[in-house]
């Protein structure tokens, strides 16, 4: 007779669905770590069928064999000619599944809520900010929601609270209002404002303490210094000349009246002394010119 399978003629018992000798018992092999692409023609060679099982596996990788049964060295024998078979299970890989969402939790409930899922904490890493209280989490990787398996590394950052200091922000050609703003949202609030006289604008900082980019301690005192432009002198009862001359070299803008007036003495200036200007204003100041000498009359000193 001849096997059905191979052709072969060597039957030991004469029934027509016999399988030969050679196919009718056969030593499992071992597939475990090769993928199942390479498992399907080693099988095929034994006229083996095989039943493929897929699994979430986490030491073997997709597609990979991790496990079979009957285990490799055992033996499969056809008494009654049916068809060989084993069964393979084939690896899905780690499983995966969406990242908890850790923010706002202490160290051990982030701890217990991973756990269940068999995941560790990979790394801690605490620093100041104002997003969580003291000893919460406030940021993680991966990020909540994203796909997961539980050999993931997982790292947790948590909250030391808000940071003591702080680097003072540049206030230099702000004005007062806006200085005050960005030292408040730097977190700076002791804030002392010292008017002095400046050739800046009115009201536009011109100095600060610190200097900007300096880390320096939220509750300690930050100087600003703002200008409060040029103080206008008092020129009045000044002979024309040296009005002019002070006040040029405080770089006002001088308007003489009457127009033309060359000497005389100031009787009035606008504005008046003692205001402040922004550098380079106008001061009009008003001559009183002198009164020319009247002519002696004719016959005076006449007898």
């Amino acid at each position: 007779l001849v096997c059905p399978e191979c052709g072969s003629t060597n039957i030991s018992v004469p029934e027509a669905d016999d399988i030969c000798d050679i196919h009718n018992k056969v030593e499992v092999p071992d597939v475990v770590g090769i993928s199942l692409d390479e498992a399907r023609p080693i099988f095929e060679e034994l006229y083996t069928e095989i039943t493929e099982v897929s699994e979430y596996n986490d030491t073997y990788n997709h597609g990979v064999i991790f496990d079979q049964s009957p285990p490799a060295g055992s033996f499969l024998e056809s008494l009654t000619g049916e068809k060989l078979s084993v069964i393979l299970y084939v690896s899905k890989g780690e499983q995966t599944f969406n990242m908890p969402d850790l923010t706002g939790l202490e160290l051990d409930g982030a701890k217990n809520m991973l756990s269940v899922l068999d995941m560790e904490i990979n790394e801690v890493v605490y620093e100041f900010t104002d997003l969580q209280p003291a000893d919460l989490i406030y940021k993680q990787s991966p990020l909540a929601a994203t796909m997961v398996t539980k050999s993931t590394k997982v790292k947790l950052f948590i909250s030391k609270g808000e940071d003591p200091r702080a680097e003072i922000p540049g206030l230099i050609g702000l004005t007062e209002e806006e200085a005050l703003e960005a030292l408040s949202l730097s977190g700076f609030n002791n804030v002392k404002v010292i008017l002095e006289e400046g050739s800046e604008e009115m009201g536009i900082v011109f100095s600060q303490v610190p200097d900007s980019g300096t880390i320096y301690e939220k509750a300690s005192e930050v100087v600003i210094i703002v200008s409060q432009g040029i103080m206008v002198p008092d020129v009045t009862g000044m002979k024309l000349e040296d009005a002019v001359l002070i006040l040029e070299d405080l770089d006002f803008m001088v308007t003489i009246l009457p127009d033309g007036a060359v000497e005389g003495t100031v009787m009035e200036q606008s504005p008046a002394a003692e205001e402040y200007l922004n550098y380079g204003s106008e001061i009009l100041i008003t001559i009183e010119e002198p009164v020319p000498l009247e002519d002696p009359p004719e016959d005076a000193g006449v007898e």
